[in-house]
């Protein structure tokens, strides 16, 4: 039996939105924006030069704990920017997402510690760590 071209194409499709984020098949020279959470912690990004791996890490400020990033890596994933967004506007106190955008820059392994804590106090004050591992080709 002979599959017709549309009917490769609705499968490849389909067997690719299957895959994890991470690990999808890329195709042509376009950059891409990997949007990852703490459910990748420990995880392996495959990745391109150029893309960016935005990463969304919730946080109440108001407790004086912060996300901060190390990079193991040197120029390998460099971190492009970082801001809070409050969940809801208006209320006073609460809490909301700290978003780090970092760039892969060129062939290599980087490895990206995220801590929550307090920098004044320290490495005693983390109370909360995500690791990513960025492979990037």
């Amino acid at each position: 039996m002979a599959l017709s071209i549309p009917y490769i194409l609705v499968l490849l499709a389909w067997n690719q939105s299957q895959l994890p984020l991470f690990d999808r098949i890329e195709t042509g020279n376009a950059m891409n924006d990997i949007v990852i959470t703490r459910a990748e912690n420990g995880k392996t990004l495959n990745v391109h030069i150029g893309d960016k791996v935005i990463v969304y890490l919730d946080e109440s400020p108001t407790t004086g704990y912060r996300w901060a990033l190390d990079t193991e890596g040197e120029g390998i994933a460099i971190l492009q920017s970082s801001d809070y967004r409050p969940a809801d506007v208006g209320k006073i106190g609460g809490g909301g997402q700290a978003v780090f955008t970092v760039a892969a820059q060129k062939v290599g392994h980087a490895t990206l510690r995220f801590k929550l804590w307090r920098e004044w106090e320290g490495n005693s004050s983390i109370v909360d760590a995500v690791t990513v591992d960025v492979e990037v080709r």
